[in-house]
């Protein structure tokens, strides 16, 4: 059994939202060393980081 890495930049890609937030966000989750594990944590993440540095 192989143990695959949840690939967040797909899904990422995949989101309806402006290239300068996704930017934004690869930079933030790999500034601060976030670890990615499923889809949810990923727009768990996202609306934090919408919330908290984007000021949406």
């Amino acid at each position: 059994m192989t143990n695959k890495e949840y690939d967040y930049l797909d899904d990422l890609n995949t989101l309806e939202i402006p290239n300068m937030l996704k930017v934004g966000f690869v930079h933030y989750i790999q500034s601060n060393n976030i670890k990615i594990k499923s889809k949810s944590e990923l727009m768990k993440n996202l609306d934090k980081f919408k919330k908290n540095n984007a000021g949406v």
